[in-house]
């Protein structure tokens, strides 16, 4: 009895387990008609890069602080832009309109337990620094 209820209930199971996966292997995937553009988009990110051509783009990209919504920020975004329309890729740059709080001073003030009053940051030198 216990065996025939435990069969009854796991065929089913199982033939609705089978069709399901077969239905998801017809369907597309998200932004795709076709599962083989899909992946060769995939293999393309996914050869591995060449060490230089990384130390290349990790120069350009970090040769100027890029705060968000600076000139510097949009030359980043160009030239990553660039590098995907390279690739192959459709690439598109949206504008996104808001406010940014600049701070034209940045400071810290710490008191210690000895009633010593600390300030900071004093600006740095570097001679080498324009």
């Amino acid at each position: 009895m216990r065996v025939n209820l435990a069969c009854a209930v796991l065929i089913p199971c199982l033939v609705f387990a089978a069709a399901s996966s077969a239905d998801r292997e017809k369907e597309s995937l998200f932004g795709f008609r076709d599962s083989a553009q899909e992946i060769a988009t995939e293999n393309r990110f996914l050869a591995v890069p060449d060490p230089q051509l990384a130390e290349q783009h990790l120069r350009t990209l970090t040769q100027a602080p890029h705060i968000a919504g600076s000139a510097e920020d949009k030359a980043t975004a160009d030239y990553v832009a660039a590098k995907f329309r390279q690739a192959g890729l459709e690439t598109e740059i949206v504008e996104y309109r808001i406010w940014m709080n600049y701070p034209k001073e940045i400071s810290v003030d710490i008191s210690a337990p000895a009633s010593i009053t600390m300030h900071g940051p004093t600006p740095e030198r570097v001679s080498s620094d324009p």
